[in-house]
């Protein structure tokens, strides 16, 4: 039996605890056992000297010394095998007296002269008595009295019982320590099983799960508990293996086009202009590929919720306010007018202010891409509050583009997907700025969604900010 294991130890502080209270009862029933049986005999001796005072009482009458002397003689033979009786006058005249001869070693003089009884316990080899020594009062002539009690046979019994005692509580103590190993063997066995059966779990078989027990205990909340995990983890390795699969489909087209223009370029010798045409591009596919690579870079850093430095209150106007400044000059150049709508008073929102940046210009670069020239695009920044009493800063993106199809809707926030009016118009993207905007978002505990069309053409995004540290937030 291992030591480390949890069964050992679980045994090893049960037989522990278990010692401890054995030894506790079986001493303190051997205790009560030996108080209850000298308090009888006390008790017994008590009621004799009461009986004794009696007896006195009733002879103060009698004058005639002989007389005295024959009536406690009787006295001592009526009682003679019950108890040893020894009585002294106040004149220290012997009245009673026990015949047997080991009675001198009792040390049996009185330890005061007044009434109040004294207990004691005599013992010699086999030989064990309780005596009690004391007085009795009959009208202020006070008789020295001692009565004493065989208590041997009652003694044996205790001795008896702690032998007992001593033989049963080690017993015990491994009939215990023994089924305690058992039932805690057999209450860990589905534990093994699950052991068992998480350890054939891989990352090529995250689909398994773990057999939920039928009793509703806390072995059964475990089981539950971890299979939600798993399935946690499977759809995160599932986005890993997709996100790696959809990027590298994504890379391939400029590498293929960068490596294709480069060997046509020098397969044979051509004119400077050629050269030059070659080279441009290059240097477009290699732009693009470029940018995409900083987009994944950034859903990354998003998706591993490593975020700059200085988390804390923000004013999304002053967010807003950046982003509009910097994507104005690529509206104008399309003659698209941005209007800005947002209360005098400041907006808080929890956050880091280069997160929220980025949130803001994925949003806007996309309506700026998919508004057409002339076309009008409004930003409305207001506060709402939720059920929780917490305010809740809500910003609209409106455009006038050509809007988002029933069809392409549910997949707007996947990442790579571009929709059927952007390939058909050959935006350039790589789908993935909408896909980081909802990233961010929900990191900083908010939310972004498409809303329904009010009438045809154009998109609306909302995207709900709370003014604390949200629930998934980085903070």
């Amino acid at each position: 039996m291992r030591l480390q294991s949890w069964r050992a130890r679980v045994t090893s502080w049960y037989v522990l605890v278990l010692v401890f209270v054995v030894a506790t009862l079986a001493g303190g029933g051997w205790w009560l056992m030996s108080r209850t049986v000298t308090d009888a005999a006390d008790r017994d001796l008590a009621a004799r000297l009461t009986g004794l005072h009696h007896f006195i009482d009733g002879m103060k009458a009698e004058t005639n010394p002989q007389e005295v002397l024959d009536e406690f003689r009787e006295y001592g033979e009526l009682t003679s095998g019950e108890s040893l009786i020894e009585v002294i006058d106040p004149a220290g005249q012997v009245l009673l007296r026990p015949s047997v001869p080991w009675w001198d070693e009792l040390d049996a003089a009185p330890r005061s002269h007044d009434a109040r009884p004294s207990f004691r316990t005599w013992t010699r080899g086999d030989r064990q008595l309780r005596v009690v020594d004391g007085g009795v009062d009959v009208d202020g002539r006070i008789y020295r009295v001692t009565l004493a009690v065989p208590t041997a046979a009652l003694q044996v019994a205790v001795h008896q019982f702690g032998v007992l005692l001593m033989i049963l509580a080690p017993a015990v103590l491994v009939v215990a320590g023994l089924g305690v190993y058992i039932i805690s063997r057999q209450a860990l066995a589905p534990v093994e099983e699950i052991r068992r059966a998480a350890e054939a779990i891989t990352v090529e078989h995250l689909d398994r799960r773990l057999v939920v027990p039928a009793i509703d205990d806390e072995l059964r909340r475990l089981v539950v508990t971890f299979n939600a995990m798993l399935a946690r983890l499977e759809q995160a390795v599932a986005n890993i293996v997709r996100f790696t699969s959809d990027a590298s489909h994504e890379l391939r087209t400029p590498v293929a086009l960068i490596r294709t223009t480069a060997e046509l370029a020098i397969d044979r010798e051509r004119d400077p202009e050629q050269y030059r045409q070659a080279l441009v591009e290059v240097a477009a596919e290699a732009g693009r590929m470029s940018t995409l690579v900083d987009d994944l870079l950034r859903l990354a850093r998003a998706d591993a919720g490593v975020d700059d430095a200085g988390a804390g209150q923000q004013d999304i106007r002053d967010v807003v306010a950046v982003v509009v400044a910097g994507i104005r000059p690529v509206a104008d150049g399309k003659h698209v007018c941005i209007r800005v709508d947002q209360p005098p008073e400041p907006v808080p929102v929890f956050g880091h202010e280069r997160s929220l940046v980025r949130l803001m210009r994925a949003v806007l670069d996309n309506a700026v891409k998919y508004t057409p020239e002339g076309g009008r695009i409004s930003v409305a920044v207001a506060v709402t509050e939720t059920t929780s009493a917490v305010p809740v800063a809500v910003v609209r993106v409106a455009d006038s583009g050509s809007g988002v199809s029933p069809d392409d809707a549910p997949r707007i926030f996947d990442r790579f997907f571009r929709g059927r009016d952007a390939r058909a118009r050959g935006f350039d993207g790589s789908g993935l700025g909408l896909s980081m905007a909802r990233t961010l978002a929900e990191r900083a505990g908010g939310s972004i969604r498409l809303l329904p069309p009010a009438e045809p053409g154009g998109a609306t995004f909302e995207i709900r900010l709370p003014s604390v540290r949200g629930p998934s937030g980085s903070g």
